[in-house]
């Protein structure tokens, strides 16, 4: 009786040909064995195609691996295991694309985070928790989109915030309660 072997790409016989393939092509990763994998070959293919983090085993996977993978792929955010999960990561992930904020565990963000993906795009405010919303981020928000001035709490809302608002979109006014305009005293 012959021995029954899994069937394993011929290219990936041992670790050097496994480096090689790799650094030709990230997504390789995919069909090399977990029994030839190490960091190395881990980081050369998150360097060439940072979706090949989907295909590392948690156990190879650490920080610095993630922020490479993030480089090359921003949505490989989306195959970083939680217990991994960090300020830096997460920060990292919405300078790359501040859409990724939207996948960012809620307990990570924090002013921060919002204030870099408001800054990229101002229709992001409508994602900011209200535990984090202030005024400096709502302003960072209108002075890049007028439209975000939708989603800034009426207790928010000031002369400054609405002229902002206006100068970057005329038709924010529409945003703007009659009550923000009367008098307080």
């Amino acid at each position: 009786m012959t021995e029954k072997k899994d069937y394993i790409f011929p290219y990936f016989k041992n670790k050097k040909e496994a480096l090689k393939k790799v650094k030709e092509n990230g997504y390789s990763l995919k069909y090399c064995p977990e029994s030839l994998m190490d960091k190395d070959i881990v980081m050369t293919a998150v360097k060439e195609n940072g979706y090949s983090l989907k295909y590392c085993p948690e156990s190879l996977i650490d920080k610095d691996v993630i922020l490479e993978a993030m480089r090359q792929y921003g949505y490989s955010l989306l195959y970083c295991p939680n217990s991994l999960m960090d300020k830096d990561i997460i920060m990292e992930a919405v300078k790359a694309n501040e859409y990724l904020l939207l996948y960012c565990p809620k307990s990570l963000i924090d002013k921060d985070v919002i204030l870099e993906a408001v800054k990229a795009d101002g229709y992001l405010l409508q994602y900011c928790p209200e535990s984090l919303m202030d005024k400096d981020i709502v302003m960072t928000a209108v002075k890049e989109n007028g439209y975000s001035l939708k989603y800034c709490p009426e207790s928010l809302m000031d002369k400054d915030i609405i002229l902002e608002a206006i100068k970057e979109y005329g038709y924010s006014l529409q945003y703007v309660k009659p009550s923000v305009f009367e008098d307080k005293s």
